[in-house]
């Protein structure tokens, strides 16, 4: 399990949304998926699931590129 952040802007109100990353493993495919759980506990099959299912006002977002924490040249990769 891990935690990143989301940054959520609407208007002049910026908020940080803690999301979970939860590392899960399907034994009939053996592999290994990743599940997230945002704030208020809604489960998202995989990042892209979130990203286009979250129930999050009308806003712009900052992430980690791709649900995960990645660095290039020592800086953090967002979208």
């Amino acid at each position: 399990m891990s935690v990143l952040f989301v940054l959520a802007k609407e208007g002049n109100v910026y908020q940080k949304l803690p999301v979970i990353k939860l590392l899960t493993h399907d034994i009939g495919t053996q592999q290994e998926n990743n599940n997230f759980i945002d704030f208020c506990g809604r489960v998202y099959e995989n990042w892209q699931d979130y990203l286009k299912n979250n129930t999050l006002p009308n806003c712009i977002l900052c992430y980690p590129e791709n649900g995960a924490y990645s660095a290039e040249n020592g800086t953090v990769k967002l979208e």
